[in-house]
């Protein structure tokens, strides 16, 4: 059987973190850095061992692997691979430099111990053709659907290539934040359970909000979000199982601050008091993603 979340993840412990010039102009979340970096440093590592504490104390399984010096970025573990339950995983291709360096020989050995066929699409960056993992493309993997907003990290051409090769059907789109420009990521914007699914209709083009809510509606009960509360992070969340097999929801505390009561209500229907939820406001200010971003599904 199919499942839509995973019990087990990988996270990496960030050594270099700072925010990335070579991403800030399509990642407009991001602060510039300070003069002193050690500071900011410092409070992402204690934000990150929060967060890892907090999902190991749910009860969820998880590996940590190390980050290094020049890949500021690494924290974020979900945009260069991917696994999946037949027993393959992909290799992403990257669009900033520093970004590529993030697949280091610790990692991509670890994947390859792990996944019988592994998917190296590093060959595109070379040609300027960016797909950006779990990050680009957000999988309803029980039905077999894909949700990709389209931007300079997300290549329509390899969106489809990809979905054709895992057999599912794309539903690409486009997606405009509050300063006009296109949302980098789509998991800033949709995330999707075995129930429930949450996304920020308010930023996703007037001409494709009505299709990509009609196919999530067919599967899921959806919460929609504004596009102000795309800022807060509401749509970087994402459904991973315990060891009772119970669904848990994981989010920043940003994101859970900014869920209106009809929001919370609905979705603690699905995770009752399982929406596990910890401050990670450095990462946020100075990497420009939150909770999701972090983590690697190990299916």
């Amino acid at each position: 059987m199919t499942n839509q979340s995973c019990n087990h993840i990988l996270l990496v412990e960030p050594d270099g973190f700072h925010s990335n010039p070579q991403t800030m102009e399509t990642n407009t979340y991001q602060s510039e850095n300070p003069d002193d970096l050690n500071p900011i440093r410092k409070a992402a590592l204690e934000e990150h061992i929060e967060f890892r504490n907090k999902i190991l104390s749910a009860g969820i399984s998880v590996t940590i692997a190390k980050g290094s010096p020049d890949t500021p970025d690494d924290i974020f573990a979900g945009n260069c691979y991917s696994t999946h339950q037949d027993g393959t995983a992909f290799i992403y291709s990257m669009m900033a430099p520093n970004r590529r360096l993030e697949k280091k020989p610790h990692l991509t050995g670890l994947i390859g111990s792990m996944y019988e066929n592994v998917v190296d699409l590093s060959e595109y960056e070379d040609k300027g053709i960016f797909l950006e993992g779990t990050s680009s493309m957000i999988m309803d993997r029980v039905n077999k659907v894909l949700y990709s907003s389209l931007s300079a990290r997300t290549n329509e051409d390899m969106v489809k290539k990809w979905a054709d090769q895992m057999g599912y059907e794309p539903v690409i789109f486009h997606s405009t934040n509050h300063l006009g420009k296109s949302v980098y990521h789509t998991d800033l914007i949709i995330y999707i359970g075995t129930d429930v699914a949450g996304v920020v209709s308010g930023c996703i083009d007037d001409e494709f909000v009505k299709p990509v809510l009609n196919k999530l509606e067919k599967t899921h009960d959806v919460v929609q979000f504004s596009k102000d509360q795309l800022i807060q992070m509401v749509g970087n969340s994402l459904e991973v199982r315990n060891m009772h097999d119970e669904k848990c929801l994981i989010m920043s505390d940003t994101a859970f601050e900014a869920l209106n009561d009809k929001q919370l209500s609905t979705l603690q229907k699905y995770f009752d008091d399982r929406i596990i939820h910890t401050n990670m406001k450095t990462i946020e200010k100075y990497g420009g993603g939150s909770a999701r971003c972090q983590i690697l599904e190990l299916f």
